[in-house]
């Protein structure tokens, strides 16, 4: 969500962090190749790469495997068991803008701090599963698995040579 990207970086200017914005995942992946953060915070839903594959890359990329990373997400009900299987070293739950910040900013510290692996799941009182979240979820579990499993590395591009889509593999 543009809206809530924006938002989130003015609070963390504010705060003194330096900001990098990325669209979505894809965008993101090349940006750290180019120049690795010192913290990385993903979504679960993004578009083009999604939160858990960039997560997986980050962690089989030499380059980058050692990048703190806080996983903030609306959808962490829905989706535990891909929480749980992630290397991420925070997970926040969405809720109200401000409430959102403060744990954000809380982890920052806490990373800054040395910090990392707490996967803390609070969700927010009145959220339920939505079974269409969460079958949207499996799917592209599945088919990530499929895309995993391939022998060969896969690598997507564009008519300019960009990559679009790349598995572990790759």
């Amino acid at each position: 969500d543009q809206r809530f990207l924006q938002a989130t970086a003015r609070v963390l200017l504010t705060h003194g962090y330096r900001v990098e914005e990325a669209s979505d995942g894809l965008e993101g992946l090349q940006m750290a190749l180019q120049d690795p953060p010192d913290v990385v915070v993903v979504d679960l839903i993004m578009p083009r790469v999604g939160g858990s594959e960039l997560v997986s890359f980050f962690r089989q990329n030499p380059y980058l495997a050692g990048v703190p990373i806080i996983l903030l997400s609306g959808v962490l009900i829905e989706s535990a068991a891909v929480v749980e299987e992630s290397s991420v070293d925070f997970v926040l739950s969405k809720g109200p803008f401000e409430e959102t910040m403060r744990l954000l900013l809380s982890g920052l510290d806490e990373v800054g701090n040395g910090a990392r692996g707490r996967k803390a799941i609070t969700p927010r009182p009145g959220i339920h599963e939505r079974r269409q979240v969460v079958e949207l979820l499996n799917i592209k579990r599945d088919l990530a698995s499929v895309l995993e499993g391939a022998a060969a590395g896969i690598l997507e591009m564009d008519t300019k040579g960009c990559v679009t889509y790349a598995n572990a593999g790759a």
